[in-house]
């Protein structure tokens, strides 16, 4: 939260219980907020783990070399997700 909200917020708790509701309605938007994070940070962690997957083969192979349309989708999919 913003230091503006979070300042908002302690003047309803100070206002009192005739302030519940802005603050019920402030905390789902907070709420939604963490939510859209957290399915983005979802979505680089699969990215990452989908990039070292993709590296812990090459070590294991000695190469990097995958046919060209596995690593178009690949590419592709990283892209898509930003």
């Amino acid at each position: 939260m913003s230091l503006k909200q979070i300042k908002q917020y302690v003047l309803w708790c100070v206002e009192g219980f005739s302030s519940v509701p802005n603050r019920y309605e402030m905390m789902q938007h907070r709420k939604q907020d963490v939510v859209n994070q957290i399915n983005t940070l979802n979505k680089m962690l699969e990215t990452i783990d989908n990039t070292c997957e993709f590296y812990k083969k090459a070590i294991e192979t000695g190469n990097t070399d995958m046919c060209s349309t596995v690593r178009e989708a690949w590419a592709e999919k990283i892209l898509s997700e930003f």
